[in-house]
């Protein structure tokens, strides 16, 4: 983490205005390093009496927009709240981090110092207070505690005029690395001009040397004795009136030495970009276990120490962990012995850990002295000063989260720091596990699921006691697994207007979260939705709701989708295009009729209730055309087109007729009658149906119905024949098919006898 923590009294205009321009500058170099050495960032402004609002984010537009929304009010009053921020910071940073301080006043809730201290021990992190004023008085215990927390830290307190800002910003910028090491850390009570070893061994790249305190000066050696001025090989990368840094290029391994010249009290620091360094942990019972102690060592009792290296292939022996105090003199030494099967691990004998010289505990630092690979002395010091503390509660570490396989083993840890002994008990949403069990010292306890269902998942917690107190921490488990298996029905049929359901049937052993989507993926407004989510109901469904739905089962890690394809259907109309038909004997006959629905009816025709199948006879075309070739009477009837889709069916009837035109059975001849007698004109026709007969008289005379009659098979009877009888008559034979006509002459003899 890059956290600031900035000042925000009015005062602090010309340091904001600089600190948010440097801060783009750094942002923008960390971006391009390939490196990547910050992660997040983090900022806290404060004044008398408010701290924040916080800031943390990887979003370095984040950052930048928080930055930008400071402004500076207020002031009159010099103390601020300064340490508590600090505080704020360390808090919400990751271990290892870098806090720069701009302040131009001393800290009014300096009483939080032994907070920060001891959380600067936990995180392992640098504190540098970057000060363009003090309220004029740096024996007050409000900036004290600023040496005091920077000291601790192997941070450094720059005192500059606000003008200076930027170039303190450029420096943090070149400073910035997530390889850096820690070399040397001395404080000087006051003036002096000291000379200070430096071992390089061939795993640093560079190193840097920064001094705070009055008109610094740094001479640097190389192995040989010879000094070493200007570029290329050394760069002065910080030169004001109290802060100096030069930084080496590629130095050559060996003993090289710095001299370092100030006026006034002051700190030197030296840092290099190296893979190699080593980790520190403490226990009362001796152990060959790093997880299984402490980053403090208990005050006043024996306590063994574990030294790991971090490049074990790198490192050829570890022979001897030093104390060193914070003015830099060794005044202790633990030899070291490597662990056995643990390549990289060095134990050391039990040792006392110093009194608390300083009762603010910046009693001592520890130094690594070994050898790399080709025989150069190898050294680190730890990236803060560590002091002996008192016993305390229980350090409870588990993950917020974890997420376990269905069916597959699980394990919850639970890493528990104590330097004393401690009892501890799992539980699971609020219910106790397993009974109390009992440790020596700081432990890595597990809890293993071995077939994870969803019924274990929930809230797990790691409580522990000790004698000082208890704590404890919790996680969440989570059973994920494959996606759930989803079932839909293909297509889903529904007439207009009425209700159409969608079932979506889930088949999973997990938690599972329901949706439907229509294709394209358009949310599903619908008035209801079946509770448990999976069946989705559309009420008074139209043609327009027709189309492909999706049903998308989720359960933490998979999905699954299942598809149903809504087909809103029309039951079938039939309209006949006529309601009767005619045709001749021997005619081709169509017989159509129109059918409309949805899905398109298939259509068929009957006759007397009998389905009609295509032969030489029938055929039923592709349009539903009912043909009847070489039409015959026997083909009279009511014929019925059937239309028929999914939803239902539909008929309409057509009558047909077929038949002929009249013709005459004889060609009718001119008849005599004898006058008062009977007589009869014949006219005898056929025809289907049977033609009707009329008959006429040629000169448009009414027939006499009194003595005039037609028989049933057409023939005119004339009874008791008169002389007006005479004339030419007119039959007339007519049917639907068609009619024709014939005359007949009619002689009355006799007369006058």
């Amino acid at each position: 983490t890059l956290a600031f923590v900035f000042d925000s009294t009015g005062s602090m205009w010309d340091d904001l205005v600089q600190v948010k321009m440097g801060a783009e500058r750094i942002m923008a170099a960390m971006l391009e390093r390939p490196d990547k050495p910050i992660y997040n960032y983090v900022l806290v402004p404060f004044h008398d009496p408010k701290i924040g609002p916080v800031t943390v984010t990887t979003d370095h537009n984040e950052f930048r927009e928080s930055l930008q929304n400071i402004t500076v009010h207020g002031g009159g009053d010099c103390p601020e709240m300064a340490v508590g921020a600090v505080k704020e910071a360390l808090t919400v940073s990751l271990p290892n981090s870098f806090i720069y301080v701009f302040t131009d006043a001393r800290a009014k809730d300096y009483n939080l110092l032994t907070d920060v201290l001891a959380l600067v021990q936990r995180k392992h992190s640098q504190v540098v207070f970057v000060m363009t004023g003090d309220c004029g008085d740096n024996k007050h215990v409000g900036y004290q505690v600023f040496e005091k927390i920077a000291s601790t830290s192997s941070g450094q307190v720059y005192h500059i005029n606000k003008t200076d800002v930027d170039e303190v910003l450029k420096f943090v910028r070149m400073s910035l690395q997530s390889r850096k090491v820690n070399l040397l850390s001395v404080n000087k009570p006051g003036p002096s001009t000291d000379e200070h070893d430096l071992f390089i061994d061939e795993s640093l790249q560079e190193f840097t040397v920064s001094v705070s305190g009055l008109n610094p000066q740094i001479g640097v050696m190389n192995p040989e004795g010879k000094p070493v001025q200007g570029p290329p090989k050394l760069n002065t990368v910080l030169s004001l009136q109290n802060i100096k840094a030069v930084n080496v290029i590629e130095p050559e391994p060996g003993q090289w030495k710095v001299k370092v010249i100030s006026d006034s009290e002051h700190s030197v620091r030296s840092t290099g970009l190296s893979d190699v360094d080593f980790n520190f942990g403490f226990s009362t019972i001796v152990t060959n276990k790093m997880e299984e102690t402490y980053h403090r060592p208990l005050k006043g009792e024996k306590n063994s120490v574990l030294v790991e290296a971090t490049q074990s292939g790198m490192v050829y022996n570890l022979t001897a962990l030093k104390l060193i105090d914070l003015k830099g003199i060794e005044f202790q030494e633990i030899p070291l012995h490597s662990v056995s099967d643990k390549p990289g691990l060095y134990q050391g004998s039990m040792f006392v850990p110093p009194n608390d010289f300083f009762h603010l505990g910046c009693c001592t630092f520890f130094k690594v002295d070994g050898y790399d690979r080709d025989g150069f002395p190898l050294k680190r010091i730890s990236p803060t000063a560590i002091t002996g503390q008192s016993p305390e509660p229980p350090v409870v570490h588990m993950r917020h989260e974890i997420t376990g396989w269905l069916n597959k083993p699980v394990r919850i840890g639970c890493h528990i720091e104590s330097l004393v002994p401690f009892s501890a008990l799992w539980f699971k949403d609020g219910v106790p596990l397993t009974s109390t069990e009992k440790y020596g010292q700081t432990t890595e306890l597990s809890w293993v699921l071995q077939n994870s269902t969803v019924r274990d998942e929930g809230n797990y917690s790691c409580y522990a006691n000790n004698v000082a107190g208890r704590s404890f921490s919790s996680t969440w488990l989570t059973i994920t697994g494959p996606a759930p298996k989803i079932d839909t029905p293909s297509q889903v049929v529904s007439a207009p207007n009425k209700a159409a359901a969608l079932d979506c049937i889930v088949n999973s052993q997990l938690h599972y979260s329901v949706k439907w989507a229509r294709v394209p993926l358009d949310a599903v407004t619908v008035p209801k939705i079946e509770d448990n989510g999976l069946n989705l109901f559309l009420e008074n469904a139209d043609i327009s709701d027709a189309g492909e739905y999706q049903c998308v089962a989720e359960n933490d890690n998979e999905v699954d989708v299942g598809v149903s394809v809504g087909k809103y259907l029309e039951a079938p109309t039939v309209v006949a295009e006529e309601s009767s038909a005619l045709a001749r004997v021997g005619d081709t006959v169509q017989l159509r009729c129109t059918a409309t629905g949805d899905p398109t009816p298939i259509i068929s025709w009957s006759k007397n209730e009998e389905e009609i199948l295509t032969n030489s006879k029938y055929e039923v075309q592709q349009d539903g055309t009912l043909l009847i070739n070489n039409a015959q009477v026997t083909d009279n009837g009511e014929y019925t087109c059937v239309a028929e889709n999914e939803l239902g069916m539909g008929d309409d009837f057509i009558s047909l007729e077929v038949g002929m035109p009249p013709q005459m059975v004889h060609i009718p001849k001119d008849t005599q009658i004898e006058i008062n007698a009977n007589g009869t004109i014949p006219c005898i026709a056929i025809g289907v149906p049977t033609p009707e007969i009329l008959w006429t008289r040629k000169d448009g005379k009414q027939l006499n119905m009194s003595h005039t009659e037609t028989k049933e098979h057409g023939s005119l009877q004339i009874t008791n024949a008169s002389v007006e009888d005479a004339g030419t008559y007119i039959c007339r034979v007519e049917n639907v098919f068609g009619k024709a006509q014939y005359e007949i002459h009619v002689n009355i003899t006799g007369i006058g006898k």
